[in-house]
């Protein structure tokens, strides 16, 4: 806990006038105390300082309601040895306080109100840097999750992707496949057509005589289209 140095007539402007001080403890601790000299039972400085604190004062032990000075002196202990658990070192005039000094009673409660100010703004940052790390912890899991759904969509895009490609590789094959036989049906009229087209030019080009042949020349002509010119020329001679 940090601590804090008072003195009369340090800084005057800070410090709290008496109804300044009595209404704070009323709104704090939602009670209703008339004067200043009230806080000698020690009871409040006990209340207010377990809020600071949580558990450093057991609170079944403060003694609330009573008119005794050895309550307060008790209660001012239990304040004390808080104060020192925390590493505050400041000596409480508890005998002066005890009877009603109003003096060491305005002193101690213009410090303790400077205390109290100082760490209990510590203490509201400490829980906002403790509480706001879960906000992004969830955005990184959002994050994350959203990622994953996207790489999750990307492979299955890459996959479509591939099938497509595996359909858009057969449907080639089976156009070049067709291609291909297009391509052997032309080529097989072709060659149809080509040895049609020779065969007629070889009967064009076998003449027939029209007239008596010597026997030399039916002889080439025999040697050089056998067998189907020797119909042809018997043909030719009976006639």
């Amino acid at each position: 806990m940090l601590n804090v140095y008072h003195t009369r007539n340090s800084n005057p402007s800070q410090n709290l006038s008496r109804k300044e001080i009595i209404k704070w403890i009323n709104s704090t601790l939602n009670i209703d105390i008339k004067k200043l000299e009230a806080l000698g039972s020690g009871a409040e400085y006990c209340q207010l300082f377990n809020q600071l604190h949580p558990g450093t004062i057991n609170l079944k032990k403060v003694k609330h309601g009573s008119h005794l000075q050895a309550d307060y002196q008790a209660n001012f202990l239990l304040l004390q040895r808080a104060l020192q658990k925390v590493g505050v070192d400041k000596d409480i005039q508890i005998g002066r306080m005890i009877v009603g000094g109003c003096r060491e009673n305005l002193d101690f409660a213009q410090w303790f109100k400077k205390l109290y100010d100082r760490n209990i703004e510590k203490q509201d940052t400490v829980f906002q840097d403790v509480s706001e790390p879960s906000k992004p912890s969830f955005s990184k899991q959002s994050s994350s999750k959203r990622s994953s759904s996207n790489l999750s969509s990307s492979k299955r895009s890459s996959s479509n992707l591939s099938s497509s490609k595996r359909s858009s590789s057969k449907i080639s094959s089976i156009k070049r496949s067709s291609s291909n036989l297009s391509s052997s049906k032309r080529s097989s009229s072709s060659l149809s057509s080509s040895s049609l087209s020779s065969s007629q030019r070889s009967s064009s080009s076998t003449v027939v005589p029209s007239g008596p042949l010597s026997q030399r020349s039916v002889s080439l002509l025999s040697r050089k289209h056998q067998p189907d010119f020797v119909g042809v020329l018997m043909r030719s001679m009976s006639g």
